[in-house]
């Protein structure tokens, strides 16, 4: 057991993708059994929930970087104006293989690690060790 699947964490997963959010949970539920998590297919009702001072606010935000209307790097750019900026760890994810969205995510200062899709328990480990060593 790796030292984050003993913490007690809570995960926000924006995605537009279903799927991708079902799987993301289950590992979550799984693997980080101290852990909690809330998803969203829409980035504003994820602006909205993060916007909201009297919601717990998230330990990691799991955000894919290719969404209809709000993608990933117009999310960030709304975060960046919140009060949580300090607090909450952004993990890009996506399936883009392109090199300048990995390399965009990685230069982005608000992001932390990066997760290329499909995830697995070994990609997310890694992210979240490198986030809380």
């Amino acid at each position: 057991m790796t030292f984050t699947q003993n913490k007690e964490l809570f995960f926000v997963i924006i995605d537009d993708d279903h799927l991708n959010n079902v799987i993301c949970q289950t590992i979550i539920e799984k693997h980080y059994p101290l852990s909690t998590c809330l998803s969203f297919l829409d980035p504003n009702k994820a602006i909205e929930y993060l916007q909201n001072t009297i919601n717990k606010q998230p330990d990691v935000i799991l955000l894919d970087i290719h969404m209809p209307d709000v993608d990933g790097w117009k999310f960030l750019e709304s975060f960046k104006k919140m009060d949580i900026v300090e607090t909450s760890h952004i993990v890009m994810i996506s399936s883009s293989i392109n090199h300048k969205d990995v390399r965009g995510a990685y230069e982005h200062p608000l992001v932390k690690s990066y997760i290329e899709k499909p995830i697995t328990i070994d990609k997310m480990n890694q992210a979240l060790e490198n986030l809380f060593e």
